[in-house]
Formats: structure tokens, sequence, C-alpha cells
């Protein structure tokens, strides 16, 4: 991590302050919600502040998930649903109305929900959280795990809340379990020193939401690894299945990336203590993909070193169809964009 951060400094523009490049990040075991890595911050010895668990930084794009999966479950939406991606202005009663935009500006028309999930496009996000309203969302996020207040508004669904890299991580293992969520605990036993047991940590999975209801989801979160926002986690070389998702906040002041494999989900915060934004010399601002994703996809390599790919069981009751990106209608093989989408069984696209 400290590596990575370094070579990210070296790029810097000149910051008007002397602070370091700040990090946060937590890995917990999926299956038993044990926290296997906390990383408060780049040096202990400089600052005791623990950016993993007190940091409230807002989590950008890295929360969308959790609008996609209430748009899943509420409004009967499945990954290769049509939505229009367009610029969208929502009224907000009295105040100004919202208008959201989309990175670069840039709109895609007619989309199926895996390809936004995939591309990130703030629109979609904004359109689904008006349908659904962002009471349910905030609902969501509880069941996975999500603990800190979270602002009853539209804009949450572009990450406007702030969360810690614990409860991303936690939220994110609970997707990875296809529906249980384990509270992450630090402390698996103490024992006093003739050996009795004073405490023992006993863990009882939660199942928050039906494993085939949340497959979905964990499908388009694999394909933003596997050719979205976050390939560059597949371009560095990481082999395992996995799902994630990056996050990028306003400005460049918070960079995220959450993800998971079978086994652990981890979550990787980078940003500046003051909240000043990342922005290289070439101008150019720090983004999920490019200052989180490397440290999650380091570790990760490491943490699973030497372990088999294993990969995520598919719930029954769920199917694989070919579809085209943009109209959703089954392809064939020969279509120019093509998308492998799970549906539950009861979806039937016609």
């Amino acid at each position: 991590a400290l590596s990575h951060l370094e070579a990210l400094e070296s790029e810097m523009a000149a910051q008007e302050t002397k602070n370091p490049l700040q990090v946060g990040m937590v890995s917990i075991e999926n299956q038993s919600g044990a926290v296997r890595v906390m990383l408060g911050g780049r040096s202990y010895s400089n600052s005791q502040f623990n950016r993993a668990v007190s940091n409230n930084r807002l989590p950008g794009s890295s929360f969308k998930p959790f609008v996609y999966l209430t748009a899943m479950e509420r409004n009967g939406y499945n990954p290769a649903s049509i939505i229009r991606d367009e610029p969208i202005v929502i009224e907000i009663p009295g105040t100004d109305p919202w208008e959201p935009k989309n990175f670069n500006n840039e709109y895609a028309g007619d989309v199926i929900l895996k390809k936004a999930m995939m591309r990130s496009l703030n629109a979609v996000s904004a359109k689904l959280i008006q349908e659904v309203t962002s009471e349910k969302v905030i609902k969501t996020a509880r069941q996975l795990g999500i603990t800190s207040p979270l602002g009853n508004n539209p804009s949450l669904a572009l990450g406007t809340s702030g969360v810690s890299p614990l409860e991303m991580a936690s939220a994110y293992s609970t997707i990875a379990n296809l529906g249980i969520y384990n509270e992450p605990y630090f402390i698996e036993r103490i024992e006093d020193f003739k050996g009795n047991l004073l405490y023992e940590n006993f863990y009882h999975g939660i199942q928050s939401y039906a494993p085939k209801s949340i497959y979905p989801l964990l499908n388009m979160m694999q394909g933003v690894v596997n050719g979205g926002t976050g390939r560059i986690v597949r371009r560095m070389g990481f082999k395992h299945p996995a799902g994630g998702k990056t996050g990028t906040t306003n400005n460049f002041k918070d960079a995220w990336f959450n993800g998971f494999t079978k086994t652990f989900s981890t979550s990787v915060w980078v940003g500046y203590d003051k909240n000043e934004s990342m922005i290289n010399r070439s101008m150019h601002g720090l983004t999920g993909a490019s200052a989180a994703a490397p440290i999650w996809t380091f570790y990760m390599e490491k943490a699973l070193q030497g372990k088999n790919q294993i990969k995520f069981p598919i719930p029954e009751g769920i199917k694989f169809v070919k579809v085209d990106a943009h109209s959703g209608t089954h392809v064939d093989d020969q279509s120019v964009e093509s998308m492998n989408v799970a549906l539950k069984e009861e979806t039937v696209i016609l």
C-alpha cells in the first residue's frame, strides 16, 4: 500500500499543505465476519487516527450496489432490464433541483442494468433511487451492514453520506456470502494466564437476503471487475473470481475500491485527511480505479497466494442468458456487445 501511495504522491500536483496521502483498509473473512486486516493509515507513528473505523468519508459510486439491489428486490428489475441513461433533473422540495451528471458528461442512451453498473452511470443510479425512494435504499444498506447515519435524499444514490471502510467491507461481504450477514469481529477468544476461557466470539450469520436475490447483483459486480470501471484488477493479473465497485467522489476527494472474492471482502479508501482534491501534475484526478484498486489487488494477491481459485456458487433458481447490452434482447454469440446476465428463474425476458 505504501509503495503505491508514494508512487501516486510523486505524480501529484504540489499540495498547499504537506499532508501525506492517506489510506484506510479493512479485509473481512466472509464466512465468519473475522476482521483479518485493518490498516488505519500509512504510518501509526505519525498518526494514530484509525481511518479504517473512525473515518466517515463519502463512498461515491461504491454505494450504488445498494441502490441496484433495492431496484431488483422491490421493483422487479434484473441485470438485463433496460433503463435510459440520459441527463436527469430531480425536483427537491424547498431547494434547487438536483442534476446529477455522468463522469465526462457522456450518456449511453438505452442500456441494460448490468452495463450501467459496469460503466458506473450516475444518471441511471439517480433514476433508480427516484423510483424506489431513498428510504428503501437506506433499509437495504442497513440490512447489508451499513451502520452510519445516511441522508434521506436522492443524492444518496451517488454515495453522499459518509461511511467507514469497516462498514463497506462488511456490506460487501454480505453480497459475497449470497445474503448472509456476519457481524464483523476483532477478538476470537480471551483466556487468562492459566488458559481458562474468559470470552469466545460466536458468530451466527443472519440471512438478510435470499441467495437468488443477491446473485444477480453479484454477477453485475463481477462484470465491473471483468470489464468495467474495476478492470485494472484483471489488468494487474489478478485471476481469482471477484466482484467489486469503484468509488470516486466530487472533485476527486475520495477514491475507493470495495471488492470481494469467495473468501475475503476488502475495502480500500485513499484520500487526504483534510479532504483536499487529489489532482496530479497532468491535472487528472485520482479515481477509485487508479488510487484504490491497485492497493486492493496487491493485498488480495498476497492474501490468496497459493490458494485455489474458488467460483461463487450459483443458487438454485438462477439462469444465465446472453443479451444485447443496449436492447436487452436475447442474442447469439455474434452480437458486437453482448452480456452474460444472471436472472432469477421467475424473471422472463420476452
